[in-house]
């Protein structure tokens, strides 16, 4: 994609990679092993993924709209 700025096209894919590994139980490679030992119960698994997907998100955001202006320019 030689039309994109790389830093742009970096942000676009540490987004995606880093809010796809904390949502489920499956996401990662050592996520499915707590989940199977029992240490979260299935709830609070789905639960904590949610709080921090969304803890993510409004850091991504915040972060891309200061940081968009400088890499734009």
């Amino acid at each position: 994609m030689p039309e994109i700025p790389l830093p742009v096209f970096c942000l676009m894919v540490g987004a995606a990679i880093g809010l796809g590994s904390i949502l489920t139980p499956y996401a990662t490679g050592p996520s499915p092993i707590y989940y199977g030992s029992g240490y979260l119960p299935t709830a609070d698994y789905w639960r904590l993924g949610a709080i921090f997907g969304l803890i993510f998100l409004v850091l991504l955001v915040i972060t891309g709209l200061l940081w968009m202006p400088v890499v734009l320019l």
